[in-house]
């Protein structure tokens, strides 16, 4: 993966003290058991970038300086790291228990054992709600009964457990059916995705990617389901202006701007992104081997604009709940006023 390092000489500041990152995104390798039709890192088998476990636990050291609510550790299959037991060490020695993105073929009742109070969370990733849709987009006959047992195995030990789904051709009109799923087993928190034109799913779109009304009929169906249910969270993506009033609350602010950013993503090549959207582009803040992480995390990134959580209008009880993990707005979803333009 190429990439555009930015040298920016002014950073993002809030009075005297720099804003803590919520989350930070460690893609430890790009290797992975499998190699999915949609995956936006084109990861796979084949795929050798990878950090090497000194620079891991380098960076592990620097955390404390951004002080992040939660480290995930990802891939690649993250799993597949060597070393990654050195560095889920590491970083419990440095008082964070880290969360894990898995697409269960790697997480056997062993490393679960294994796992048990050394993480904040596994999230596994489940494409739709049988094995036709998952096997199909993950290109593995078998894949979604060993993701869901992985899933089982994990809640019935008392780890936090999360389902990613991504919202395809295939499963755009059946998230009632994958949020039964995510019921059924019985994970906390359910974020659904929309596919984007990234990475493997552009040799893909014919077979991924969903047409405009479809898109539109399930955000209104998805908006409606998760009302009733806070702990689903989905991607508001692809809106039009004159729509973005039936889904964002009239007070609606960014969470990650360019002058407050909350997360931060860090590839197998040491390229560091204040979102995932600007990877395809290149437009990295710079790289770790050029500058301490804490010196990269806040460099002003020209053009960026917002992504984050959103809270939802509909939502019942008092108080409003976070139900978007990304709410990406772009060049084609602009923003709707000078409101959400920093």
């Amino acid at each position: 993966m190429s990439a555009t390092h930015v040298a920016v000489s002014s950073s993002i500041e809030i009075g005297s003290q720099r804003p803590p990152m919520k989350h930070i995104f460690l893609r430890l390798l790009n290797t992975c058991n499998l190699q999915c039709a949609h995956c936006y890192a084109s990861c796979g088998p084949s795929s050798r970038e990878a950090m090497t476990l000194e620079t891991v636990l380098r960076l592990v050291s620097e955390l404390s300086e951004l002080r992040p609510d939660t480290v995930h550790l990802e891939g690649g299959e993250a799993l597949m790291f060597r070393g990654i037991w050195e560095v889920i060490d590491a970083l419990n020695a440095h008082g964070i228990k880290p969360a894990i993105t898995s697409n269960g073929l790697a997480v056997t009742p062993k490393i679960i054992d294994r796992l048990k109070g050394r993480v904040s969370r596994l999230t596994f990733s489940i494409d739709g709600p049988t094995a036709v849709t998952h096997d199909r987009i993950r290109r593995r006959i078998g894949s979604f009964a060993k993701v869901t047992e992985a899933t089982r195995n994990s809640v019935a030990a008392g780890i936090p457990t999360h389902m990613i789904s991504v919202v395809w051709r295939d499963t755009v009109k059946r998230v009632a059916e994958t949020i039964a799923l995510a019921e059924q087993l019985g994970v906390e928190r359910l974020l659904l995705f929309s596919c984007g034109s990234i990475g493997a799913a552009i040799e893909n779109e014919t077979e991924l990617m969903v047409d405009p009304d479809s898109w539109v009929e399930y955000l209104h169906q998805v908006r409606d389901l998760a009302a009733s249910r806070p702990w689903v969270w989905y991607e508001l993506d692809r809106v039009r202006r004159e729509d973005l009033g039936r889904f964002l609350p009239v007070d609606y602010q960014p969470i990650c701007t360019k002058k407050q950013r909350d997360s931060l993503i860090v590839d197998p090549l040491g390229d560091v992104y204040p979102c995932g959207y600007f990877i395809p582009a290149g437009k990295s803040l710079g790289n770790i081997k050029d500058a301490p992480l804490s010196e990269i995390a806040y460099r002003i990134q020209p053009g960026e604009r917002y992504s984050g959580a959103c809270r939802d209008p509909w939502a019942p009880g008092d108080g409003l709940v976070e139900l978007c993990k990304l709410v990406s707005i772009n060049a084609k979803t602009p923003t709707t006023g000078d409101r959400l333009v920093d």
